[in-house]
């Protein structure tokens, strides 16, 4: 597993217009069988801003590796640059582990050369993701920590029909057909950056999954045409927390995490609840998770969402 940072161009002319990031390969001389030798052995990382030179080590050995199983890891962070530039100076090391969190949060150290500990007896693998004030972003090779994966269920689940459920907006008290119509063509955006919304099953259940389907990023189906692809990609909802309710009051927790999926419908599956409501709560967006200044206020926008059962 190695990371990659381009464009995405689809333009006529290559090149043009292109993208300031860089796919770093740690190669010890040009040649393709060094090139080759590095990119099997996932000696690459990605720069947005194109000038970061990065290498870590954990536990004492250089990324990537596997490492021995440890429920203490103690990081090493070199940081150099391709060229003078003080805006690519990182401003936070974010460390990430497994689906995609955030565990560990570096600030105001001297980032050419830190150190710190995360302790995890859990974690399966780490990386690194640095980020500078305008919100560039490098992400490091990972290192994996020896843990096993346990692969999820792929079992079907049945959703549950829509004709005689509601959802509601908390915040507002705004009723959102939208949301429940097996329309994702449709979509809806919230008033702010965050959301909490219930879904009424008009009678207990027993229930084990929440679907989600983002908006759908064609023009013909935006609310406004006009508006950037950036911006519509920013209001994405990232972070989550679904719990489930008999009486509307009290709630359990039962899932929580960071949606993963932005092209088709994800399922998040939690075990069995009895429950009549189900809340979901938008903890933030793919804006605010992105780090750019622009799109820290992003609203929360989405198209469908659908209860399942076993």
């Amino acid at each position: 597993v190695g990371t990659t940072c381009s464009s995405d161009s689809h333009g006529s002319v290559w090149g043009y217009d292109c993208f300031p990031g860089k796919t770093v390969i740690m190669a010890p001389e040009k040649s393709k069988e060094a090139f080759m030798d590095a990119l099997l052995n996932t000696r690459v990382y990605a720069c947005s801003s194109g000038n970061l030179k990065l290498r870590y080590s954990v536990n004492g050995l250089t990324a990537p590796a596997d490492l021995p199983l440890s429920d203490t890891y103690d990081f090493h962070v070199q940081i150099g640059f391709f060229h003078e530039d003080a805006a690519t100076v990182p401003v936070k090391c974010q460390v990430i582990s497994d689906e995609g969190k955030t565990v560990k949060v570096i600030k105001n150290v001297d980032f050419t050369d830190f150190s710190f500990t995360v302790e995890s007896d859990t974690a399966r693998y780490f990386y690194l993701r640095l980020v500078d004030a305008e919100g560039r972003k490098t992400w490091s090779v990972p290192v994996w920590t020896g843990r096993k994966i346990t692969p999820k269920s792929n079992k079907e689940l049945t959703p549950i029909g829509k004709a005689d459920i509601t959802a509601v907006d908390l915040v507002t008290g705004e009723a959102l057909p939208m949301l429940t119509n097996d329309d994702p063509k449709v979509s809806w955006c919230s008033q702010a950056s965050t959301a909490e919304i219930v879904i009424d099953l008009h009678a207990e259940q027993e229930i084990c999954g929440l679907g989600h389907y983002p908006r759908i990023l064609d023009r013909r189906y935006l609310p406004d045409p006009s508006v950037p692809i950036p911006a519509l990609i920013a209001q994405f909802p990232v972070d989550y927390r679904i719990s489930t309710s008999t009486d509307g009051v009290t709630y359990e927790p039962c899932a929580e995490g960071l949606f993963r999926i932005f092209g088709g419908e994800e399922v998040i599956r939690f075990a069995e609840h009895t429950a009549r409501y189900v809340k979901l709560e938008v903890l933030s967006t793919a804006g605010r998770a992105s780090d750019y200044p622009q799109h820290a206020d992003a609203k929360v926008a989405m198209a469908e969402l659908t209860v399942y059962k076993k």
